[in-house]
């Protein structure tokens, strides 16, 4: 479990990696190349791949999540 400050502060870093990364038009430019989520009709992507972003890192090397992980 994180605290609701981290979790805000992490999720706020990760919208601006990719506005900085330009990940949108990125994105769009890879089109077709999904085979799994390549149908959701929304048009922004609801599935990120930002697997080595600082947010997501950290939050996997958390004791918290060692914890959870365990239980």
């Amino acid at each position: 479990m994180f605290e609701s400050q981290q979790a805000e502060d992490w999720n706020s870093e990760l919208g601006d990696y990719l506005n900085n990364n330009n990940y949108y038009n990125k994105q769009k430019e890879k089109a077709g190349l999904d085979n799994y989520f390549d149908n959701l009709q929304d048009a922004k992507p609801q599935i990120f791949g930002v697997y080595w972003s600082r947010p997501q890192v950290l939050a996997r090397q958390a004791h918290s999540m060692a914890v959870t992980k365990r239980f």
